[in-house]
């Protein structure tokens, strides 16, 4: 068993928590949230999309296809969490107005120049748009993305929660440092660890100055 620090309560410090619960380590957990249902963290929103097709518009082929490979792991993990959050893998539609059309028939063109056959875009009449989407109104264009997902973020973050309860929650306390071995938490005081995990954002890392 290893003593285990981690620094951000969002999607990836809340995972790292679960699963180094469930493989025996002690685990505590620092993030500046004053609770595990705050919505701080980008994960309460942004985790919810699935999708490497799209991601294509700025990304190699690689980055495709390990994205693809990760909703299968997604899916796995979301069966093991309680409160089975809800997980879809029925694909996505990228919608346009006719103003925006250019700029939406260049990124399915590049998609459609990068993806495999199987995973290119799919143009939608407006039929076809009303029966995947009903509540849809005003888009002039449509594409559906095959083999995309989806799963409900909010529910996952508290899932993920509830699933790691037994590590130690430091809420309302941000980590000022992270190093190897500790984390120095924004009063002062310093944390030793066997190790230590960097899992804040972006918006959450003091900025570096130059080298």
């Amino acid at each position: 068993m290893m003593n285990i620090g981690i620094a951000g309560a969002g999607v990836l410090g809340r995972l790292l928590a679960w699963r180094l619960i469930r493989a025996g380590h002690r685990v505590t957990v620092f993030d500046p949230a004053d609770g595990p249902l705050a919505r701080g963290a980008a994960g309460w929103t942004a985790a919810g999309m699935l999708s490497p097709s799209a991601e294509l518009e700025c990304a190699d082929l690689q980055v495709f296809r390990d994205g693809l490979d990760s909703i299968g792991m997604w899916a796995e993990i979301v069966a093991a969490l309680p409160g089975a959050p809800d997980f879809a893998r029925r694909g996505s539609l990228l919608l346009a107005h006719r103003g925006d059309g250019g700029a939406a028939r260049r990124l399915v063109d590049l998609i459609e120049r990068k993806a495999p056959e199987a995973h290119r875009p799919r143009p939608l009449a407006a039929a076809a748009l009303g029966e995947l989407e009903p509540d849809i109104h005003g888009p002039a264009l449509a594409w559906f993305l095959p083999h995309e997902g989806a799963l409900d973020a909010p529910q996952f973050m508290r899932a993920l929660y509830e699933g790691a309860q037994a590590a130690d929650w430091r809420w309302s306390q941000p980590v000022e440092q992270a190093g190897e071995g500790f984390l120095t938490a924004a009063d002062g005081r310093r944390h030793v660890f066997d190790h230590v995990f960097d899992a804040r954002g972006l918006g959450q890392r003091p900025a570096q100055g130059p080298a």
